[in-house]
């Protein structure tokens, strides 16, 4: 049976006293909606609500925009006809969470039921790719805990604890995390885990650099090196013009980190000019976002000051203060003396030789990967 069509039967042939869900008020799911800054004002969407009462707390709180979804059509009729005329005040959406696409972005996304379902690591990546691109500032979500049941209406779950639902989201920022027990109508008790995220606004800093998300007004520094045939000789692309560097720039800006599988580039600044001296690259691995890639490109205006070593080692912290976070690789050209011994001396391991791995300049070209785990970090 298709979960669609699970979740309709369930629907069709139970109230909401027969379902181990129901709450007659979403305490938790109200203190941490409310606890938000003008929060009635928000665009907020209520993800795998079934027919749950949150919604009628947030019309009557005076909230003007809200979108309920849920996987099944019953559950959603259901909760229009309890609400009767003030269902018209609500966008309601039917449809799998995997197969949403949102016209529109959201200042507060909400799931007490949905995400915990996925149990597939390809779609708890989908998921969180999703909340990354569509959610503005607020995240809140309620999964059953590690001392929580195995299943949910005879469907198998993922149980999260406190560092394992931060992992999941590395594109936010915990602002609280708690455990509570759930009282079913028939009387059981499951436990939850909350937890409310605000948007993880890209920053590092260090001594002389901040690392951040690159802007338009980076282009005429970044066309200087990046136009420079020395600086991109072993990176594997050609040298950019001004179309090239510009669109380029614009598909950055639009970008978040915390999306697996997809390159961001970043700004490096100087702290004291506030000018453009080169980027950095993290991709977080498709498959596993305790993973990431990551490449360092400074200015020919600018080496020979250390810059790429304080960028190597601000990128390494930044990634290993994230909960959970394992293993760091980087594929450097067998040619490129200068990046080799800037890793090895960072602490980086030479792990394999990669024979012929990429075409450039018109010849197929060897690679050495080079790694650090989280233990790596802690030797002196």
């Amino acid at each position: 049976m298709s979960q669609q069509k699970h979740w309709e039967n369930v629907y069709a042939t139970k109230t909401p006293n027969e379902v181990s869900w129901t709450q007659e008020i979403p305490k938790t799911s109200l203190e941490f909606i409310r606890s938000i800054e003008n929060y009635r004002s928000k665009s907020i969407i209520d993800v795998g609500a079934g027919d749950s009462n949150l919604v009628d707390f947030l019309l009557d709180d005076g909230c003007k925009n809200i979108t309920v979804l849920d996987i099944s059509g019953q559950a959603i009729e259901r909760a229009k006809k309890r609400l009767g005329q003030k269902a018209d005040k609500v966008k309601w959406v039917v449809s799998d969470i995997l197969d949403f696409e949102p016209s529109e972005n959201f200042d507060i996304w909400h799931d007490r039921a949905a995400f915990h379902f996925l149990t597939d690591k390809n779609d708890i990546s989908k998921y969180a790719s999703l909340v990354n691109r569509h959610v503005v500032a607020n995240l809140i979500i309620g999964t059953f805990s590690t001392d929580g049941p195995k299943k949910c209406s005879g469907l198998e779950i993922t149980q999260y604890d406190e560092p394992k639902m931060k992992s999941a989201f590395l594109g936010f920022e915990a602002i609280s995390c708690r455990t509570e027990n759930h009282q079913t109508p028939f009387g059981t008790t499951q436990n939850f885990l909350f937890c409310s995220f605000g948007k993880r606004v890209f920053s590092i800093t260090s001594e002389r650099l901040q690392i951040r998300n690159m802007k338009t007004s980076d282009l005429e520094d970044f066309i200087v090196y990046r136009s420079n045939p020395e600086i991109v000789k072993y990176q594997g692309f050609g040298i950019m013009d001004r179309e090239k560097a510009q669109n380029f720039i614009e598909q950055q800006t639009s970008k978040n980190f915390g999306n697996a599988g997809e390159w961001v580039q970043y700004a490096i600044e100087n702290r004291e000019t506030g000018r453009l001296i080169g980027d950095c690259a993290i991709k977080l691995d498709a498959f596993d976002t305790r993973v990431a890639e990551i490449g360092i490109t400074v200015s020919h205006l600018h080496q020979k000051n250390g810059y790429a070593r304080e960028t190597l080692n601000a990128i390494v912290d930044f990634l290993f203060s994230l909960p959970d976070f394992h293993r760091i690789v980087e594929l450097v050209d067998t040619r490129n003396e200068a990046s080799i011994k800037m890793l090895e001396a960072c602490g980086f391991h030479r792990e394999g030789h990669f024979v012929q791995s990429y075409f450039d300049d018109g010849n197929w070209t060897d690679e050495y990967q080079y790694a650090m785990t989280r233990a790596d970090r802690r030797k002196p």
